[in-house]
């Protein structure tokens, strides 16, 4: 037995279950997805091939399935391909005097070492190193927010964080950076359907991004 939702469920012995087994015990419906909630509010998804020890106070919940927020899973050759072009473009065009930093394994992020802040921000700093975290299905979905260096302490607009919101990425908040929200809302985001890797320059792309990025750290509103 197990307790998933509240309900005590039959789970196939022995103890040691596979992930597929307690799924199809739960009944799960589409775009849900199982989670075994531990101490201290933390838990753990369960995935088909997972091996779970399970006893009759082991909870497991039943919660929406989710994309955005994915980060550091194994990412598609594709969206590699078109990161890549995109930082490429970025590089030679935006930011071509800067030796910027990327992640050229797997494509899941990049750094504009020395990026030039709007004027609003000067009497704090003319300039700051700036991080982008790509999303696992990018381009599909655009990234989270991004993030500047914590030393810069404060924004003249707000928006800027200790913490990640919107399941941005929070592995940069212990390593220095602080989160800035640029949050897309569902469907704003229209990237072009690839066929060829240059026809991502046809909708929306990290060119639109760090025009968002422009406009939220120019912007007086909070």
């Amino acid at each position: 037995m197990a307790i998933i939702n509240g309900k005590r469920v039959s789970i196939p012995t022995p103890r040691e279950v596979e992930g597929s087994k307690i799924k199809k015990a739960s009944n799960i419906s589409p775009n849900r997805r199982l989670v075994i909630e531990k101490e201290e509010n933390s838990f753990e998804t369960i995935k088909d091939e997972g091996i779970y020890k399970l006893d009759d106070f082991t909870k497991i919940s039943n919660i929406p399935d989710r994309t955005k927020g994915n980060f550091f899973e194994i990412r598609s050759n594709l969206s590699k391909e078109i990161i890549k072009s995109q930082v490429i473009d970025l590089g030679t065009k935006l930011f071509r005097n800067q030796d910027l930093k990327f992640d050229e394994i797997n494509c899941d992020w990049f750094i504009v070492p020395n990026y030039r802040l709007p004027k609003n921000w000067h009497h704090l700093a003319k300039e700051t190193p700036l991080l982008i975290v790509f999303p696992t299905d990018y381009p599909n979905n655009p990234p989270i927010g991004f993030y500047l260096k914590a030393d810069l302490k404060i924004s003249p607009n707000g928006h800027f964080y200790d913490l990640a919101y919107h399941s941005a990425a929070k592995e940069p908040l212990k390593c220095g950076w602080k989160w800035y929200c640029v949050y897309v809302q569902d469907k704003a985001w229209q990237p072009h359907f690839v066929r060829g890797i240059n026809d991502w320059k046809k909708g929306d792309n990290l060119w639109t991004y760090f025009q968002l990025i422009t406009e939220v750290l120019e912007s007086t509103d909070h």
